[in-house]
Parts: structure tokens; C-alpha cells; sequence
């Protein structure tokens, strides 16, 4: 849902995020459309499919597709950012934005490809973003995924959408705050039930 702040204009935007999972595995699909009316969206541009995707720290500052998941008992969260270029972002923090940066994690934790593919019916752009997560790299997550006790397991699908010339629009499965978008805030994470 978009974030009571952002202006949502006369876009007739949606966004949905689909995740499914397999073992340590998730698929995540985020598909934004907008009205074709709407101004251009503010992205890098797919990359040389010859080029390889690399980390980047501040993908949000245009159009950015995210996920976060969350252990509730201890309160460590991991967030990944996905662009349409295929660039990436992982970052893990031991409490509400408190970022532990540990690089040699953080490459463990880089998505198995990302995907962009772009459609057009007679009124409306689409947007989908795919991509794959091993969640595997963390111990905590690892045991909790193969023995499916996932009750302590939170997560968010969020998405920043920046149109040329607009205000940036927040996108989260649940928004913490109708004051402010935070996508790092407790009550905005959502059961894990994959």
C-alpha cells in the first residue's frame, strides 16, 4: 500500500510483491504499474547483460524495490535493495537501524540474479523485478527456514518509486506510521508464512 504521505496523483499505480520459497530460498517479484500518462520513472538504465551487477549503498534515492526480514526474539534484520539495472544492496543491523557491516556477509548475502522486464497494455507501464535471495548465509535464518520454525520470522516488502519531476512514493506490504514512512520500524513488519 502506498504510504498516506506520498501523493499518489492521478498514476492509477499499484504495486505487488510475490514472494515463494523453497528450502533457504526466496523468490521475490515486485510488479509496479502506472499509468502511461504518468512522467518517466527515475532508474538506471538494464546494464550490458555482459557487465556484472555490483553493491551499491544508496539505491533509494530513486526507483528502489526492497525486502527486509526480521528475527522478532532478537531483533536482527537484514534488508536487501533490488534496481532494475540489476545493481544490489544487502545490508544487516542488530536492532532498529543500528547497521552491523560485516563485507564478507554481505557479499554472501547478494541476490542470485536479479531480473527487469518491462510491458505496456493501452493505458498502463509495468514494472516486475525479480529476483533470488539463498537465505542461507545466516546461521539464524538457515536453522529456522529448514526446520520451518519460522514463527519468530517477520518480513516487509517495500518499494521507493520516484517519478521524473515528483516527490518520491513509498510503497510497504504494512507502513509502522501514517506520519512518516519508515520501512526499518517494528510494527511494520508482517508473520512470515512461507
Amino acid at each position: 500500500m502506498i504510504h498516506p504521505t506520498s501523493v499518489e496523483s492521478a498514476f492509477s499505480s499499484q504495486l505487488s510483491c510475490r514472494v515463494s520459497r523453497e528450502g533457504t530460498g526466496l523468490t521475490l517479484e515486485h510488479r509496479y504499474s502506472y499509468s502511461k500518462k504518468a512522467p518517466a520513472l527515475e532508474y538506471e538504465a538494464q546494464r550490458n547483460k555482459s557487465s556484472t551487477p555490483h553493491f551499491h549503498g544508496e539505491l533509494w534515492k530513486k526507483t528502489c524495490f526492497e525486502f527486509f526480514i526480521r528475527d522478532s526474539l532478537s531483533g536482527h534484520y537484514w534488508e536487501w535493495n533490488f534496481i532494475p539495472s540489476q545493481d544490489w544492496g544487502a545490508f544487516s543491523f542488530c536492532g532498529e537501524r543500528l547497521r552491523v557491516f560485516k563485507k564478507d556477509q554481505l557479499l554472501e548475502a547478494a541476490p542470485r540474479g536479479v531480473e527487469s522486464q518491462q510491458e505496456e497494455t493501452e493505458t498502463q507501464k509495468i514494472l516486475r523485478v525479480k529476483t533470488n535471495l539463498d537465505l542461507g548465509f545466516s546461521s539464524l535464518l538457515r536453522w529456522q527456514l529448514l526446520s520451518n520454525s519460522t514463527s519468530r520470522l517477520e518480513f516487509s516488502c517495500n518499494a521507493v518509486i520516484k517519478h521524473q519531476g515528483v516527490d518520491a512514493h513509498y510503497w510497504s506490504s504494512q507502513h509502522a506510521s501514517p506520519l512518516k514512512a519508515d520501512f526499518h520500524a517494528k510494527a511494520g513488519f508482517l508473520p512470515f508464512s512461507f
